[in-house]
């Protein structure tokens, strides 16, 4: 059994990252009809998690996305910006598929204190994103933007610890 870890760049801490409180999320959108290309959670000090899919081939034409998360400093020009308030991240689950012989790690599932979940996993056009969650702003820039890889009920959750 191969095994796809999600992609981190630097010496990334991705469970502490991910229950830091985020104020803000950003969406970089190539084409509005295949999602997104990558989602930023933003800090209030202005540090942002971008969080993009990469696609691996694991048997002859059939590929899983895996996320890749890497920290950076601004907004691009070019992405859409909904503010937010999740003071309260209480649970950070991993979301892994399980495809002809390979398990990836394709998604997040972030439990939030005051607001439906948010869940973030590797899209059906590849390299995009699908983003669940409430966000009015980013529904109407993205119709359908919740368009998983998989169904939701296929990811098996691992609970990610620090």
């Amino acid at each position: 059994m191969n095994y796809l870890s999600f992609a981190l760049t630097g010496s990334l801490n991705l469970s502490a990252e991910l229950v830091k409180p985020f104020q803000k999320i950003s969406l970089h959108i190539t084409h509005s009809t295949h999602g997104p290309d990558s989602a930023t959670l933003w800090r209030s000090d202005g540090i942002g998690l971008r969080i993009s899919s990469r696609m691996h081939d694991v048997e002859e034409q059939m590929e899983v996305g895996v996320l890749r998360f890497e920290m950076v400093h601004s907004i691009g020009f070019d992405q859409v910006v909904e503010e937010v308030s999740f003071g309260h991240i209480k649970s950070v689950s991993k979301l892994i598929i399980h495809e002809s012989g390979t398990s990836a790690e394709s998604g997040i599932a972030l439990g939030v204190a005051d607001g439906p979940e948010i869940v973030i996993v590797a899209a059906s056009f590849p390299f995009a994103i699908a983003l669940k969650g409430d966000f009015p702003a980013f529904n109407r820039v993205v119709p359908n933007i919740f368009r998983p890889e998989y169904p939701l009920e296929s990811y098996e959750r691992v609970a990610l610890t620090q």
